[in-house]
C-alpha cells in the first residue's frame, strides 16, 4: 500500500506553505527518519504522555461533512509504537486497511514517520485530537500546511456493560433499578436483546446473557431479563441457570 494514503487520511485538503528548514523560523526541530530508541516500542515502558496517545482516531464532524466517503478513515495508535490507519483510497474510493507506520511523541506534537519517506507532523490539540500541520522530507525542510486539513478525534473505549460488576437488590450497580426505565435507555446501553420474546398484549421480554450479577445473598446470575410493557421496563429478573433453549 502505498504511503501517500496515510498521508491523505491525515492531510485532507490542506495547503502547503512556503517550506522553511527545520530548526528556523519557530519550526519544531525534528529529526525525519527518528530512530526507534525515542519511539514507543516493545521492550521500553510507555510515558504517561505517551500512553495517553495510544487509541483510536476518527475524522471530526467537519471533515465527515465535507467528504462523507472518508467515514471509514481511522488511525490506531499502539503502545508498541506501530500506526495502523484506515481509509479510502482517493483515487478508485476503494478501502484499504491496516496499512503500517511508526509514531513517537515528540514536544506537543506526534510524529508518524516510515523509512524512507517523510515525516508526518501531528499538533496534540487540548481535547487530545490530532491535526495535520506539517511534513518533514528526507532532507530536513519542514514545510507547515493551512486552511481546511485534517483532524482526527480520539474515540473514547467502549465499555462492555455486560461484563461490568453488577448487583440485584444489594445496592451499588444495581440492575433492579432499572425499573421504570424507558425501553430505548435499556437498548442504548446493553445493546440489542440477546433473546427477545414477546410477553403480554404488545409486550416483550428482553433477555441479555453474559451478565456477572450478584444478589444480595451472593448468588451468582449470569443473566438478566427485562419485561417491557408500554415501553417501559415493568419488571427485572435475574437468572441464576440460564439457558438460550
Amino acid at each position: 500500500m502505498r504511503y501517500f494514503l496515510l498521508m491523505f487520511v491525515l492531510v485532507g485538503c490542506g495547503k502547503k506553505e512556503q517550506a522553511t528548514r527545520t530548526g528556523e523560523n519557530n519550526s519544531t526541530t525534528a529529526n525525519p527518519q527518528p530512530d526507534d530508541s525515542s519511539s514507543p516500542v516493545a521492550g521500553r515502558e510507555l510515558t504517561p504522555a505517551e500512553r495517553r496517545l495510544v487509541g483510536t482516531y476518527v475524522h471530526e464532524q467537519e471533515v465527515i461533512r465535507l467528504a462523507s466517503w472518508k467515514k471509514n478513515d481511522k488511525v490506531v495508535l499502539l503502545d508498541n509504537g506501530i500506526l495502523e490507519v484506515s481509509g479510502t483510497n482517493p483515487e478508485d474510493r476503494r478501502t484499504f486497511e491496516k496499512e503500517h507506520a511508526k509514531w513517537r511523541l515528540v514536544g506537543k506534537e506526534v510524529h508518524v514517520f516510515k523509512d524512507g519517506e517523510d515525516t508526518v507532523v501531528c499538533r496534540i490539540n487540548t481535547n487530545s485530537s490530532l491535526t495535520f500541520i506539517a511534513k518533514i522530507n528526507k532532507r530536513g525542510v519542514r514545510s507547515k500546511f493551512h486552511g481546511t486539513i485534517s483532524t482526527m478525534i480520539k474515540v473514547k473505549p467502549q465499555v462492555n456493560v455486560k461484563t461490568l460488576q453488577w448487583t440485584f437488590g444489594a445496592g451499588g450497580r444495581d440492575i433492579a433499578a432499572w425499573k421504570g426505565q424507558s425501553a430505548q435507555s435499556v437498548v442504548n446501553v446493553f445493546g440489542k436483546p440477546d433473546i427477545a420474546k414477546p410477553y403480554g398484549q404488545d409486550g416483550g421480554a428482553w433477555t441479555y446473557t453474559g451478565m456477572n450479577i450478584t444478589d444480595a445473598q451472593g448468588k451468582k446470575h449470569p443473566a438478566v431479563t427485562f419485561i417491557i410493557l408500554n415501553g417501559v421496563v415493568t419488571k427485572v429478573q435475574v437468572n441464576t441457570a440460564f439457558s438460550d433453549e
